[in-house]
């Protein structure tokens, strides 16, 4: 009996060591010792002020889809207002990811490919999370989903509810950010040239017609929402019409791929092997005239993800989380093609056991993030014993700001630094992302609303935390603003058509109180 359950709890092993994974990586988005980034920031102050009962897209804008808003104020909720309810959610969210993405793995191929491709995802991951909490993070969920229903549905064609919940997956994956749907677009054009290079029409239709309906369930569902909360006409011209000016005539593919693999190093090259094996399977198949539609997808699922993080021409690290799913496949499948003339047997067989393996790897991953253990072992201190003296990180300025201050002051945080989320106090504008506007239709509504904001409730603080970000966001002080143009930077998002006016008003009725860590603070003037 006793053999019986150490076999049963041995089967856990791995899914034991994927947690233990993941508690590693998200180490560099402990609430303790880090700092909410840019992104993150604005996405706890928004989901603060829903809970207080605020519009979104009406009472604070953003031009992101509500997903990552809503989870925002589903994870403060969780945490009674501090991050670590997110934190939660993120490590939820990325541990799911890596059970499904695990578990097709070793269904698709050999155990050992399962042990290597995710491996790899967790190598990947922790290359480009960065702070975390960011729109390409959470879908990771919803897309690796997408490609285990993709194999399911190859497993019996006659099978519709896989089919429906790869609509469903995609389109939540929709609503963090809409350039995430790479696996479901992928899925579709697997779909239409297996399905017309096979003649199976009907079957091409039922598909077809099944995602959409899948996917269209949960568009009424959110639609439904957020006409309930009157704003399904802003969230429309916020996230959707803006958007479509935001990636207008930035695309830049080659440029994304020569980031990505900067970034993402050995990970992308091994993926890279995986990918051409791929495409020579896929030729091989084309002789015989045979072809294996989940291989065939991993051939379209990565240029398709490569295309898709492209779109805004920036190439910022985190981008590359929508490469993560294609990446295990793609690394599963190099090992799947290649380790019988790359490994020994008495290796093969060793990873193939998939327990000792997993565990010597997440060993491993402890003791290269050995510090990172330590952090943690201080913060579970903190949190069960030292609560007194809080559970997350502030920064000086926002300390100092909570001193200073009273509750109902409004405060401006120039370059958006997290202040906001950090001080508890609320912006005096609805337009935090100001003056980083992109041209088009409801620029000029953005930026005059901006300033109407500002000038008919002064915050009683700004912050101008420009050094945050120098080449993108000028500085309120005038010399530094002068050096800045001068070298051509502050202005790597245009130029607001207000944007002097709005300076001239900050010198007339603001004067410097202090410098704290290189943020200079304002106060307002009295009369």
């Amino acid at each position: 009996m006793k053999n019986k359950y150490a076999l049963r709890l041995a089967e856990y092993i791995p899914y034991f060591a994927l947690a233990l994974f993941i508690a590693v990586v998200l180490e560099q988005t402990n609430p303790y010792t880090t700092l909410p980034s840019s992104d993150n920031g604005s996405f706890l102050y928004i989901g603060r002020l829903i809970l207080q009962g605020k519009l979104l897209y009406i009472n604070v804008w953003d031009s992101k889809p509500p997903g990552i808003f809503y989870l925002n104020a589903l994870g403060l909720w969780l945490g009674r207002d501090t991050r670590w309810g997110v934190w939660l959610l993120q490590f939820v969210f990325l541990y799911a990811t890596a059970v499904i993405g695990y578990r097709l793995l070793r269904k698709a191929w050999q155990p050992g490919a399962a042990v290597f491709g995710m491996i790899f995802w967790i190598w990947g991951l922790n290359i480009v999370l960065g702070s975390g909490d960011s729109v390409e993070e959470y879908p990771l969920l919803f897309n690796m989903a997408v490609l285990a229903f993709f194999w399911l549905a190859n497993q019996n064609e006659k099978v519709r509810i896989y089919d429906f919940l790869i609509g469903v997956m995609t389109v939540l994956s929709f609503h963090f950010r809409a350039d995430n749907i790479g696996p479901g677009l992928a899925v579709v054009i697997c779909w239409i040239i297996v399905g017309l290079a096979q003649k199976k029409y009907r079957v091409l239709i039922n598909r077809l017609g099944s995602m959409l309906a899948g996917a269209g369930v949960v568009l009424l569902v959110v639609a439904s929402f957020l006409w309930w909360k009157g704003i399904l006409a802003d969230a429309w011209n916020s996230a959707i019409i803006y958007n479509f000016f935001y990636i207008n005539n930035r695309t830049s593919p080659w440029s994304s791929i020569v980031n990505g693999f900067r970034d993402l190093g050995l990970v992308a090259w091994i993926a890279l092997a995986g990918y051409g094996g791929s495409i020579l399977f896929i030729f091989r198949g084309l002789k015989n005239k045979t072809i294996d539609p989940f291989i065939f997808l991993l051939a379209v699922l990565w240029p398709v993800e490569i295309y898709l993080s492209s779109l805004s021409g920036r190439g910022y690290t985190h981008y590359f989380i929508l490469w993560l799913p294609a990446i295990a496949l793609l690394c599963g499948y190099a090992y799947e093609v290649f380790s019988p003339a790359v490994f020994t047997q008495k290796l093969r067989s060793f990873l193939n056991t998939e327990k000792i393996p997993m565990i010597l790897a997440v060993v491993v991953a402890m003791f290269i993030n050995y510090n990172g253990l330590v952090e943690y072992k201080n913060t579970v201190n903190v949190l069960l014993f030292n609560r007194s003296q809080g559970v997350e990180l502030i920064n000086p300025v926002s300390l100092y700001i909570r001193r200073n201050t009273k509750p109902t002051d409004t405060v401006l945080d120039w370059v958006q630094s997290g202040i906001n989320y950090m001080s508890k106090r609320d912006s005096p504008t609805r337009y935090i992302w100001y003056p980083g506007y992109l041209p088009s239709p409801i620029t000029a509504t953005l930026e005059n609303g901006f300033y109407q904001d500002i000038t008919t409730h002064p915050p009683e603080i700004i912050v101008d935390a420009y050094l945050l970000a120098p080449d993108n966001t000028l500085s309120l002080d005038k010399n530094i603003r002068y050096a800045q143009l001068k070298a051509g930077k502050g202005l790597s998002m245009g130029k607001a058509d207000n944007i002097d006016q709005f300076f001239e008003f900050i010198y007339e009725h603001y004067k410097i109180e202090t410098v704290i860590n290189g943020f200079t603070v304002y106060r307002l003037i009295k009369p």
